[in-house]
């Protein structure tokens, strides 16, 4: 499928994730697409939905050049899942494959860290850091049998969240 002149829409952007929050905000960051589709890429479409909403709603009607935006006006206590497209001047190409849905109050505990995909289905959950944060090396820690992150490691090695 090639547009005018030669020129495609992009390819899929990287799946978003969530870098920092705070009560009503996110700032997510994500990959460029591999394909440009041969045209400089313009800008990103970011989109988010309540988890087991149907509807996506644009994060911004503002252009979003670069591959990081904060977005504002969310729920703390709403998970919610990311996406994003990427444009040139082809057109919009297609979304990202939707982020896991991440709570704020959950990634706001992790400002250093970059929480990976959960899966619901097995308990290794690894904790990547950011590559400008300081890097912080965390060993058994993670969930307590109860399944409720211990995120007061690795300072507090042996203290876990009673229920």
């Amino acid at each position: 499928m090639t547009g005018c002149g030669g020129v495609d829409k992009p390819g899929k952007p990287g799946t978003p994730e969530v870098k920092e929050a705070n009560r009503s905000s996110a700032t997510l960051t994500w990959k460029a697409p591999s394909d440009d589709g041969g045209s400089a890429i313009t800008s990103y479409v970011l989109e988010y939905r309540a988890d087991g909403a149907f509807k996506w709603k644009r994060a911004t009607d503002s252009i979003i050049p670069s591959t990081t935006h904060v977005v504002k006006g969310l729920d703390e206590g709403i998970k919610y899942e990311f996406r994003v497209a990427a444009e040139n001047r082809a057109g919009v190409g297609p979304a990202s494959e939707g982020s896991l849905a991440a709570k704020l109050e959950d990634a706001m505990g992790l400002r250093l860290l970059l929480l990976a995909p959960f899966h619901h289905h097995h308990h290794h959950h690894h904790l990547y850091s950011s590559e400008n944060s300081t890097k912080a090396v965390i060993e058994n820690c993670g969930l307590d049998k109860s399944g409720i992150s211990t995120y007061n490691c690795p300072g507090n090695r042996h203290k876990s969240i009673k229920q």
